[in-house]
C-alpha cells in the first residue's frame, strides 16, 4: 500500500540504492512510475505493506516500509530487489554496485569509486569534514538525521590519510 513518504513513521525500515550517476528527468519518471506501481501492490504473505519511496540527490532510491502493522518478509524483500534490479537493468544505473561513495559539495553530488578515495583525499578533494552520503542508515529516522554526515564519522574515515607521528 503506497503512502506518502513523509507520513511514514521514523522507525520505518529503509533500503538505499545508489546509482552510478544522476538520473535524467525521463529516468526519474520511469522510476516513479515503476516504484509507484510496485509499492501500491507490495505484500508480505498476502498482506499489503505500508510502503513508499523517494529519490534523493537524483542519484539515490530510498525504499521504505513501516513494519509496525506487518513486517517485510524474505519473499517480499526479494520482490523489492527484483523491482530495483529491473530498473537497474532497464536504465543502466549500477544500483547494486557498492564500490562507490558520494560527497556533497554545495548543491553538487560527487561520486567516486572506492579505488580512488585515498588518492582523492591526498589531493584534498575531500577530508574528514566533507559532507558524505551515509547509505548505511536503516530507518527513516536515521535517514532524516544522518543521511548526510561528515565523512570522518563514517566508514569512509579508513580512506583518509593518517597523520604522521613525529618522533
Amino acid at each position: 500500500m503506497l503512502v506518502d513518504f513523509a507520513s511514514l513513521k521514523s522507525h520505518s525500515r529503509v533500503w538505499i540504492y545508489h546509482s552510478k550517476r544522476k538520473f535524467t528527468a525521463a529516468e526519474k519518471e520511469i522510476i516513479f512510475e515503476s516504484l509507484s506501481s510496485f509499492t501500491r501492490d507490495w505484500k508480505a504473505h498476502g498482506t499489503p505493506l505500508v510502503s513508499s519511496f523517494e529519490v534523493k540527490f537524483d542519484a539515490f532510491i530510498v525504499l521504505a516500509v513501516d513494519e509496525e502493522a506487518y513486517g517485510a518478509s524474505g519473499c517480499s524483500i526479494d520482490g523489492s530487489t527484483r523491482a530495483i534490479k529491473e530498473l537497474e537493468e532497464r536504465l543502466d544505473l549500477g544500483l547494486f554496485d557498492r564500490a562507490k561513495a558520494s560527497f556533497v559539495r554545495g548543491e553538487e553530488l560527487v561520486t567516486l569509486p572506492l579505488t580512488k578515495l585515498k588518492e582523492a583525499a591526498d589531493a584534498g578533494e575531500w577530508n574528514a569534514d566533507t559532507p558524505s552520503v551515509n547509505t548505511l542508515v536503516a530507518t527513516k529516522g536515521e535517514l532524516e538525521a544522518a543521511f548526510v554526515v561528515p565523512a570522518g564519522t563514517t566508514w569512509l574515515r579508513r580512506y583518509l590519510p593518517t597523520a604522521r607521528i613525529s618522533r
